[in-house]
């Protein structure tokens, strides 16, 4: 009888950790909701570097790798196609840039004889610009190159290995990217641990220590 109730206490203690770990997880899971939806309505602010570049800046959101695939917290097909590639994702970033100049004179060497004043204006979906022409020059103004990149990090699948790669697209075919440098940094593995347990004992008697543990593989 008396084994029977230590082994009931077992069950109970069992239980309440296996309790107590599933609250924990909702509620880490309930501050992680919560922090990306803060991140969703986040809007870009920007800082200048001590060498006079411009930086943007938001919140990011954070997912799971499973969360990331199925597009729970950001929609987007080119995305999804870039990470069929992957075997494991590290960061997936979507970036909106645009090319904004105002005004870019050209002036002919030799004026045109004639004198004239023509406005003109062009719009497609890589880029749009309006100008003027005279018989001085050309001055283009307002001229929009808009841009979508699409930037993956993580381990590429391979029949015999996996590559730490960085994959980088861009929506608009006039822009091509012609360099690219990628960082990962990655948090070394700790196989020794040292952990206080209490339970019972292989003759169900109520034992407390300090267990010293070593983790050879991961899976």
């Amino acid at each position: 009888m008396k084994n029977y109730k230590n082994i009931l206490l077992i069950v109970l203690a069992l239980a309440m950790a296996w309790l107590i770990r599933e609250k924990l997880n909702s509620v880490k899971y309930q501050k992680r909701v919560e922090s990306n939806l803060l991140a969703k309505s986040d809007s870009i602010s920007n800082f200048e570097l001590k060498n006079g570049q411009q930086v943007a800046s938001i919140r990011s959101l954070e997912v799971s790798e499973k969360e990331l695939k199925n597009q729970i917290w950001v929609k987007d097909d080119s995305l999804s196609l870039m990470i069929k590639k992957f075997k494991y994702i590290k960061a997936a970033v979507v970036i909106k840039t645009v090319v904004q100049i105002d005004s870019i004179p050209i002036y002919y060497d030799v004026p045109v004889p004639c004198e004239f004043h023509r406005e003109f204006k062009l719009d497609n979906p890589d880029y749009s610009l309006k100008g003027i022409s005279t018989h001085l020059g050309i001055t283009i103004k307002d001229l929009l190159i808009p841009n979508t990149q699409r930037l993956v990090l993580g381990w590429k699948r391979s029949y015999f290995k996996n590559t730490l790669t960085a994959d980088i697209t861009n929506s608009n075919p006039l822009i091509k990217t012609i360099g690219l440098s990628s960082q990962i940094a990655t948090v070394p593995i700790k196989r020794f641990g040292v952990s206080v347990f209490a339970g019972y004992d292989i003759r169900l008697k109520p034992t407390v220590g300090v267990g010293v543990t070593y983790t050879p593989f991961y899976f």
